[in-house]
């Protein structure tokens, strides 16, 4: 029971510091560079608090009991707002007129689109 509840303990404050930074990320709309940075500070966050609720301290503080499919999907749902703010900040068009245009809109869709998936 000790394990569960520091697995859930921590997790917590992590996902409580994740919504911190990201309400921070807010006051620095202006700025993109600390924009940036706290992005991926609340994606790594994020992921890092999810990580240890499917995985647990120990087999007994897994959320999904170390099920397979429960990991692979916490693991999903962990990574992909890195993935996403990764791929956006290395590959942001600067002219949308041409051909990448295409593959960057549809980049675009399926960041929004993917997430619903999930959900």
């Amino acid at each position: 029971m000790q394990w569960r509840r520091l697995t859930w303990r921590i997790g917590g404050i992590g996902l409580i510091a994740c919504g911190i930074v990201g309400m921070l990320r807010g006051s620095v709309l202006g700025d993109p560079i600390a924009g940036s940075i706290l992005s991926l500070l609340a994606d790594a966050l994020w992921a890092a608090a999810i990580l240890l609720l499917a995985f647990g301290l120990h087999r007994e503080g897994s959320v999904v009991a170390h099920r397979p499919l429960g990991l692979a999907a916490a693991t999903l749902v962990a990574l992909w707002p890195a993935v996403a703010t990764i791929i956006n900040l290395l590959t942001i068009p600067t002219d949308l007129t041409t051909a990448r245009s295409d593959a960057w809109l549809f980049w675009l869709y399926l960041s929004i689109v993917l997430p619903v998936v999930q959900g």
